[in-house]
């Protein structure tokens, strides 16, 4: 028995002096990988932009920077994450805001991941090297009470890293512009999602309302909806509607604007434009929210209208995508 102990003792330290010197090789690797890993990187270490866009998918592949920050005359940086929501945007938020303020964050609501009930412990990997953190820690804990115990194992943390970091290390594939990357190309066949309208996650919506309590009076926070091919419907977001009317937030709603719905080429998928139908979208999202800061809005029924008529957009919009869209002219 005595034995056995020494053994296992002596197994317990080895695995934890070569996961402390794997961590170790990992934090080196980063500081010299590239694509994604490089951006997460920087995201979390030294961004520091004016106006920041987060969100899903739908943020990463709608919002060009470069555009945003012509009209806007504000740096911009894109730090929209695939397959991530509130859970997540809320730890990466606490962790850019312990070095700085930004100026603005453009929020792309996506509700599958920011308004509807799912495994919200998906969205934990992402932050799970920032553990030690204190407000990490609280969100690890108060998504999931195992992850207390979970994360006190070095494997844990590190299984999410591993792959990612080794691949941006040997050969990164990805591309990002200001953080920003575009979806080229048009699918053949469209195939829409089935979205329940009615299954609300109130774990997601405390985020949503930590976020903006937080922001409240230090940064301008609006929420937006880019568009889609999936619902004829914009229902599912009537919760948030009701309150940012109460909370006097802009509400920026292009969910089902048929000035996108109308012309399937400007997307990817259906549920994310195509590079020209982002960089359209990125001009009229930039001018809504100029007119916000400068606060040319009404508010009518559970929204922010911009009063402001587009047609300076639509001109630029025909000059950079070089495409024959009948587009409307605003």
């Amino acid at each position: 028995m005595k034995g056995f102990i020494i053994r296992l003792l002596c197994f317990a330290t080895t695995m934890a002096a070569f996961c402390c010197g794997f961590d170790f090789f990992l934090d080196k690797s980063e500081t010299k990988a590239g694509g994604t890993t490089a951006r997460t990187r920087f995201i979390d270490k030294k961004l520091k932009a004016d106006i920041l866009v987060f969100g899903s998918s739908r943020a990463l592949h709608h919002y060009d920077p470069i555009i945003m920050k012509s009209i806007l005359h504000h740096t911009v940086y894109n730090c929209g994450e695939d397959k991530m929501g509130i859970i997540f945007n809320y730890g990466r938020y606490r962790i850019i805001s312990q070095r700085y303020t930004p100026k603005i964050i453009v929020y792309d609501v996506e509700p599958d991941y920011d308004l509807l009930y799912d495994d919200n412990t998906s969205y934990l990997s992402g932050l799970r090297r920032y553990q030690k953190h204190s407000d990490i820690r609280e969100l690890f804990i108060d998504v999931d009470p195992w992850e207390r115990f979970k994360t006190r194992l070095m494997p844990y943390r590190l299984n999410n890293r591993i792959v990612q970091t080794l691949k941006d290390y040997i050969a990164p594939a990805d591309n990002y512009i200001l953080g920003y990357s575009p979806y080229v190309g048009c699918m053949k066949t469209f195939i829409p999602e089935n979205l329940p309208q009615d299954n609300y996650d109130s774990m997601k919506f405390k985020y949503l309302k930590r976020i903006v309590a937080e922001c409240n009076g230090q940064t301008q926070l609006i929420f937006t909806a880019s568009p889609q091919l999936s619902y004829k419907s914009d229902s599912v977001f009537v919760p948030l509607k009701e309150f940012c009317e109460k909370r006097r937030i802009p509400f920026i709603n292009h969910f089902c604007d048929t000035t996108f719905t109308n012309h399937p080429q400007l997307f990817h998928n259906a549920n994310h434009l195509e590079k020209k139908g982002a960089e359209y979208f990125s001009l009229i999202i930039a001018k809504e929210i100029r007119n916000i800061i400068n606060h040319h809005y009404e508010q009518n029924q559970y929204s922010y209208v911009i009063k402001s008529p587009h047609s300076d957009i639509a001109v630029y919009a025909f000059h950079i995508l070089h495409a024959d869209f009948h587009l409307p002219l605003f």
